[in-house]
């Protein structure tokens, strides 16, 4: 069975709820160095989690080091360093030791996986490029860009033939893996865990920035790249086409997910007729353009992990999950889900049809955790406190829902009442 979890690296927060007031929303508190420890006590206890030993111990550790990086805190505006998403993302980071991994660039490379993906032919294999500077900056993070291939083409073609400017390969790592014979199934399994183990793959090696993952796809592959951003639009910062059409792919869950496309079809067209028509100014359809305007689209494009606003429609066995939003996995025609945040209030307003419950997800980003929080479904409103939990964050962890460029420390699960009859 497919493992969905993406990010198996350790976060951890204090389980008694001190207050602290609303951090700043642009940089972290901390240095690397006041961060070193706290990336090693992650290491350390995800390491007792897949060992199943010592896990007690290395979680007390973790507390025990966020307790000492509060009193580096006195100069901030807040006494408690999980109100810091930056931070805690920073540390999660660096606890993947990349500068320790030994990989090759400069050059295009071969690599396999050693996991099988559920309905494919053997473990996963895939062609790597990464710049050739990539070891020189060893706190730097990449850009990266999943590259769906067109049929009948292998991982090196795409790379070396569409792929082929200088200066992109100077700033991005770019990655194609060897997709399923049969290019029917890439909207579906064994297509989707093709991608998503791609990833893993990448990301466990290579110094990934986490708010900079693209998914790109070529003739065929253009439709398998949009499906997939759609069942996981929180993973990703944006989606390239090129020389292909949308196909069957829909933009309902693009709201926060840019797209560029070049020499589309009339599928693209109505496409971008779809996005403007949602009111989401996020489409870009040049049809001469090739590498060097996608780098710069790129360099402009980065992931908001936790948007204001955010749209979903969810289906079976996913999409169920939208950036700080989940619901269960269903097929009912007509379900949507709108959600919006007023931190000047500390209010959420959801809007949920044909939904049967809503499970928020919070962080000091999204609203003040040391306030009371308001959520308003369907107009029944619900105030409560939200304890930063180290438990949550832990779960959240191995769900695959918080990564360094993403980090939720609270989660909270309502029922939907019907709405009101107007």
């Amino acid at each position: 069975m497919l493992r969905l979890a993406l990010i198996t690296v350790p976060l951890l927060c204090l389980s008694a709820f001190v207050p602290a007031s609303a951090p700043a929303l642009d940089e972290p508190y901390l240095k690397d160095t006041d961060l070193k420890k706290l990336a090693q006590s992650f290491n350390d206890y995800i390491e007792a989690s897949v060992a199943r030993e010592g896990v007690l111990k290395a979680e007390n550790e973790v507390g025990k080091v966020l307790e000492k990086l509060g009193r580096k805190l006195r100069k901030a505006p807040i006494d408690d360093i999980l109100a810091s998403p930056l931070d805690l993302g920073r540390a999660l980071w660096m606890s993947k030791e990349y500068s320790r991994k030994r990989v090759k660039f400069g050059s295009i490379q071969d690599g396999v996986y050693d996991q099988t993906v559920p309905g494919g032919d053997g473990p996963l294999k895939y062609a790597i490029l990464a710049p050739a500077d990539y070891d020189k900056g060893k706190k730097k993070s990449w850009p990266l860009v999943l590259c769906v291939p067109d049929v009948d083409e292998t991982p090196q073609e795409t790379l070396l033939e569409n792929w082929a400017d200088g200066e992109l390969h100077n700033q991005v790592i770019l990655v194609c893996p060897e997709m399923p014979k049969d290019a029917d199934t890439w909207t579906g399994m064994p297509g989707v865990g093709t991608m998503l183990i791609l990833f893993r793959a990448i990301y466990e090696d290579w110094a990934v920035d986490y708010n900079k993952v693209f998914i790109s796809g070529r003739g065929a592959g253009v439709n398998a790249a949009l499906s997939i951003a759609g069942k996981f639009p929180e993973l990703f910062a944006g989606v390239i086409g090129r020389a292909g059409d949308a196909g069957d792919a829909t933009p309902e869950n693009f709201s926060n997910l840019p797209t560029w496309f070049s020499g589309g079809g009339s599928g693209v067209t109505a496409w971008e007729a779809k996005i403007k028509e949602a009111g989401w100014e996020n489409c870009t359809v040049d049809p001469s353009g090739r590498e060097k305007e996608i780098l710069g689209w790129l360099n402009d494009t980065e992931r908001n992990g936790v948007p204001s606003k955010i749209t979903l429609v969810p289906g079976s066995p996913f999409p169920t999950r939208a950036y700080w939003l989940e619901v269960p996995a269903g097929d009912e025609e007509g379900a949507l889900v709108e959600a919006r945040v007023d931190r000047d209030t500390n209010t959420i307003h959801v809007d949920a049809t044909l939904v049967p419950t809503v499970t928020l997800l919070f962080n000091d980003l999204l609203v003040d955790l040391s306030k009371p929080v308001k959520v308003v479904i369907n107009g029944v409103e619900h105030t409560d406190l939200l304890p930063r939990s180290y438990r949550t964050c832990l779960k959240l962890i191995f769900q695959g829902t918080n990564d360094p460029g993403r980090v939720f420390v609270a989660k909270k699960a309502y029922s939907v009442p019907p709405k009101a009859k107007k």
